[in-house]
């Protein structure tokens, strides 16, 4: 469910874009599907191509990247992304993670000084990135 939710997220974004430029049709979307956002791409597509049927949305070609997941520590400054540590996780805590993210905090520390104390900055959630229309 939570994939038809997004995916009708973003059919309503797409639709306010078309009305903000006075299009006819969307021609293609790019979206950035964060890394830590537990989605199953499949499911979300399905759901996006269901919900987009019979609207100027419909023949639109949609693109999908992975966002990388990067963090930046409050207490040091320094920056990593998730790829820098994924070794030193187990298959069962990235299989965790994925399914909540909110946890990683239980498992990933700041590799340069070990504060638990860091914010997310990228890799969370799903963005339209660009959008092409015919007018």
């Amino acid at each position: 469910m939570h994939e038809w939710a997004l995916a009708e997220a973003v059919i309503k974004a797409l639709e306010e874009i078309l009305r903000e430029e006075r299009a006819s049709e969307i021609i293609e979307v790019t979206l950035g599907m964060g890394e830590l956002q537990p989605i199953d791409i499949e499911v979300f597509l399905s759901a996006f191509r269901t919900l987009a049927k019979n609207t100027p949305i419909e023949k639109a070609k949609v693109k999908i990247h992975m966002v990388e997941a990067e963090f930046k520590c409050e207490l040091c400054g320094f920056r990593w992304k998730l790829k820098d540590v994924k070794e030193k996780l187990s298959e069962d805590v990235l299989e965790a993670i994925h399914f909540v993210p909110e946890i990683i905090k239980a498992y990933m520390h700041c590799p340069k000084c070990g504060s638990t104390n860091y914010s997310l900055c990228s890799g969370r959630g799903v963005a339209i990135e660009a959008v092409k229309v015919k007018k």
